[in-house]
């Protein structure tokens, strides 16, 4: 008996040691960690190298958002922008390729500048191979299309303007490995000024300050955080460090003999075609971080006093007119006040705030004995030099010398206590002999706008307000409606070797007397559709530039002013002008920026939404209330509504298994699905060891 026992007591041992058993256990666990690891390093490696924040971004970028918000750049393959100028208008083309170097369908949102008078009306894409074209729609009904597009997992876009001069694209369903090209075209009306034509692009986008107690003035979605991030308080990373390659072709038919053509801050090969036409392209080698101007000029003798070009569409009439009045060479025999304000916020840092302090320095050297003048600065707070405006005596000059040259940049952008304080502090208002005359010297990085806007228009009363941008990519949108509100000029000084130049033209405008009270009507006398319906003073070198809007039986409009005191007027033939494209969408652009001025300034926010919607999708434009949505055509057998909501139903199911971000699931390396991989590793071997215990249990209960 003892010996039987022994060999069944060796049975058992036996059973609890069985090397299958211990095979399958370990393999179990081979397997767990084979997938661990792969799981965990794929995860890894497709996190992109760098996040990066929204307010760190100062070109076009494709930026891929995860559900936390943290955005990841996509590589940057090529950016290319072609631009055709025409007379007064250019038609320009951006383009930028990107890749989703990631294992994951992504979502993603591109950022990119364009000229604040832009009109957008063309959105083309590329993802993957599949190209799809825009189309305007009012902006829910286009978040509508595009959220359901997303949903289906089907290639679209969404092109936003966030703001005039900024504007966001969304794509949706970026394929693991697929390139994305975006195609951006829009239509631009070509600068005046002192006998020089311009066109600039910009590069960049200013960081843009946002007031942490901004006053509000009652107007929908006035000076709130917008969802990209714009606002901040500090100037984040030098432009320096943000180069990226590009190229620029241009094609440019003045119409007319030039003497020369300039790129003021790149390098260009330029080859002249004909009579006033050239092919420029940037030079290869040239990666400046300025923003891109080009220049050009009629030959000498020739200065270009009046232009004229239209369009026809139905029965309307479009025109785009220029005219440059006769203007006194005499100065000011009147009392001239002068306030300068200047920015000396923590964006000015470096060659900004060198600029403004050269530029105050000429301005206080043209000053006259006869003239009162006062300095303002402002940062995070606003001091003035003097506590009024004060006689611009040699030694009170001599002060405000040594103080511009002491200033320091740093701090927020807190312009509005700035500007309060200069309309408070003058002094001839009431004086029918003087004009006040306030310098707004500024790269106009802030994000309030609106507000700033609305407050020029309450308070500036009989003052003209001239703003001067500073820096390679000052906010142009503001810095020219600043000056347009209050009717004076915007001058751009983009290097130390321009300051005397640019300000020298600058104060002769100030100390002549301008063209005012500007109205156009046909040839009956009466008034006719112009944009901007308030136009501005015109001075020295400055021209009038309008765009008008007939029936088509108008043969003559007639502009009316104020010179000297004496009225002026001339008229124009609307048969002259040259039939060129893409007038009409400058007119409605211009229609629908008077339109946001009257809401800005108190209008009806319904009213004023409705009648902006209305031109904005019968002129196809991108603006405040309407966006571009692109959608990848569907195919041929349309689905039911009911199907694409079960679609997207089972691909909300789906994303509990995969991360895909376009359908709702985390993008980035989160431990979700090494968590299912270990758990399901736990619950094999779980299992086993059940079968396992009961096993030998059942072994050990039959002893």
């Amino acid at each position: 008996m003892e010996m039987s026992k022994g060999v069944k007591k060796d049975v058992r041992v036996k059973k609890t040691i069985d090397p299958g058993n211990l095979m399958i256990v370990v393999y179990l666990l081979v397997i767990c960690l084979v997938l661990l690891v792969g799981t965990f390093t794929g995860a890894q490696a497709s996190v992109p190298e760098q996040a990066i924040k929204i307010e760190d971004v100062s070109r076009g970028e494709l930026l891929f958002v995860n559900p936390e918000g943290i955005l990841y750049p996509a590589p940057d393959l090529s950016r290319s922008v072609s631009m055709e100028i025409s007379g007064l208008t250019a038609r320009v083309m951006v383009k930028q390729r990107f890749e989703n170097r990631t294992d994951r369908m992504q979502e993603a949102v591109y950022v990119f500048p364009l000229p604040a008078e832009s009109g957008v009306d063309t959105l083309r894409m590329d993802v993957g191979g599949k190209k799809i074209s825009g189309v305007i729609r009012e902006k829910e009904e286009a978040r509508k299309i595009y959220q359901q597009a997303k949903a289906t997992g089907k290639k679209s876009s969404l092109l936003v303007q966030k703001r005039p001069n900024m504007f966001t694209t969304k794509v949706a369903s970026i394929g693991a490995g697929e390139t994305v090209t975006i195609e951006i075209e829009y239509q631009q009306q070509v600068r005046y000024v002192d006998g020089v034509f311009s066109l600039r692009f910009p590069l960049a986008i200013t960081p843009r300050y946002m007031p942490q107690s901004p006053q509000s003035t009652g107007v929908e979605g006035e000076v709130v955080v917008n969802e990209d991030g714009w606002n901040m308080d500090t100037f984040v990373k030098p432009f320096e460090t943000q180069r990226s390659p590009i190229a620029i072709d241009i094609d440019l038919d003045a119409g007319m003999e030039l003497c020369c053509v300039e790129s003021v801050y790149h390098k260009v090969d330029t080859k002249k075609e004909g009579l006033g036409h050239y092919a420029i392209t940037l030079n290869k080698s040239e990666q400046s971080v300025h923003d891109f101007v080009l220049e050009w000029q009629g030959v000498q003798g020739r200065g270009v006093n009046a232009a004229l070009f239209s369009e026809q569409r139905g029965d309307a009439q479009y025109s785009l007119l220029m005219l440059v009045p006769p203007l006194a060479t005499t100065s000011f025999s009147t009392v001239r006040e002068l306030l300068f304000v200047v920015d000396i916020s923590g964006s000015m840092a470096g060659e900004s705030m060198e600029q403004a302090q050269e530029s105050v320095l000429y301005a206080l050297d043209r000053l006259n004995p006869t003239d009162s003048f006062n300095i303002i600065v402002f940062n995070n707070t606003t001091s003035s030099l003097f506590a009024g405006p004060v006689e611009a005596s040699p030694h009170m000059v001599g002060q405000a010398k040594n103080f511009i040259r002491s200033l320091n940049a740093n701090g927020g952008t807190e312009m509005v206590p700035a500007l309060q304080q200069a309309f408070a502090s003058r002094r001839v208002d009431n004086d029918e002999n003087a004009i006040s005359q306030i310098v707004f010297i500024t790269d106009g990085a802030v994000s309030n706008e609106e507000q700033l806007f609305s407050m020029i228009n309450n308070m500036v009363g009989s003052s003209r307000i001239f703003t001067v941008g500073i820096g390679s990519a000052p906010n142009s949108y503001f810095m020219s409606r600043a000056a347009t509100m209050g009717r004076g000029t915007f001058t751009y000084v983009g290097k130390p070797s321009e300051v005397q130049a640019k300000m020298g033209a600058l104060f002769e405008k100030l100390e002549k007397p301008a063209m005012i009270n500007i109205t156009v009507k046909d040839k009956d006398g009466q008034p006719v559709e112009y944009f901007p319906s308030r136009i501005p003073d015109i001075y020295s070198g400055e021209p009038l530039a309008i765009a008008v809007k007939t029936s088509g039986e108008t043969e003559d409009i007639e502009v009316e002013g104020v010179r000297q005191g004496q009225p002026w007027s001339v008229r124009l033939r609307l048969q002259k002008g040259v039939s060129h494209a893409g007038i009409a969408s400058l007119w409605a652009r211009q229609k629908i920026k008077s339109l946001m001025d009257e809401r800005l300034l108190g209008g009806d926010e319904k009213q004023l939404r409705g009648e902006i919607t209305a031109v904005a999708l019968k002129y196809q434009l991108v603006s405040k209330y309407t966006s571009l949505v692109a959608v990848e055509e569907a195919p041929e057998k349309m689905e039911s509504p009911a199907r694409i909501e079960d679609r997207a139903k089972l691909q909300n199911v789906k994303v509990m298994t995969a991360p895909i971000f376009y359908a709702g699931a985390a993008q980035t390396a989160t431990p979700a699905e090494l968590l299912r991989i270990l758990g399901l590793a736990i619950v094999v071997i779980g299992l086993f060891l059940l079968v396992y215990t009961k096993r030998a249990g059942h072994v050990s209960g039959k002893e």
